[in-house]
Order: structure tokens, then C-alpha cells, then sequence
């Protein structure tokens, strides 16, 4: 079993092991993140992200597509209410 991928005009094969290491390092940044979401620990949250990231949140809210980490890790550190 294998999986082609295409990115940036670039084709990467994934054999079986190496597509299950991927996903499983998706689903681990997932839960970090749900984690650190549930806890309130923003901080945390931007740490998952490199410089160049940014998120996607269903139905809006902060942060927002398009906003550097830098700007991340302001909001994260402001004090809420």
C-alpha cells in the first residue's frame, strides 16, 4: 500500500508505514490542540504552530486564518474578561 501526494508541484510516495506515521502525527497535533483548547492554555496552543502557520477554526472565532504566530502569541498572552 502506498499514497501519492502532491504539493506545491512537488509528488511524494508514502509507503504504508510512513502514510500511518503521518497520519498518526496529524492526529497527535490534533489532540494537543483540542487539549490545550479544553484547558485554556493558549500558549500551548501557539506552540504547536511553526512562524509560518496559521488556523482554521469551523465557524470563525479567533484566531483566523492568515494571522502569524507572533500575533498569535500576543492574543494568547492577554489577559481575558
Amino acid at each position: 500500500m502506498s499514497k501519492t501526494l502532491e504539493k506545491a508541484g512537488k509528488t511524494m510516495r508514502l509507503d504504508a508505514l510512513a502514510l500511518l506515521q503521518a497520519e498518526k502525527a496529524c492526529r497527535d497535533v490534533i489532540v494537543a490542540a483540542a487539549d490545550a483548547v479544553d484547558q485554556q492554555n493558549y500558549l500551548a496552543l501557539v506552540d504547536l504552530f511553526t512562524d509560518d502557520a496559521s488556523l482554521v477554526r469551523p465557524g470563525g472565532g479567533l484566531p483566523s486564518m492568515g494571522v502569524p504566530r507572533s500575533s498569535l502569541l500576543i492574543k494568547a498572552r492577554m489577559p481575558t474578561g
